[in-house]
């Protein structure tokens, strides 16, 4: 289970810096901070509701926690 949420933590960091650099070019391209605002809390809550509809459907398949017990 630690590495699933390492796992996701990791994608959780990566997709928020992705939301920066749209953000930013948003911003740029536009010149609306509310939009670049906008944009960047969409990305990030679309990216924190995968990531947690992911780590609760593995958590609740018992396939998967039996998996990850035998390899633990």
């Amino acid at each position: 289970m630690k590495k699933l949420t390492h796992n996701l933590l990791w994608h959780y960091v990566v997709d928020t810096l992705v939301a920066t650099l749209l953000a930013v070019a948003v911003y740029w391209y536009f010149e609306f901070w509310e939009l670049a605002v906008l944009v960047w809390l969409l990305v990030v809550a679309g990216s924190l509701r995968d990531s947690i509809s992911t780590y609760f459907g593995l958590r609740r398949n018992p396939e998967y926690r039996k998996d990850v017990k035998d390899k633990d």
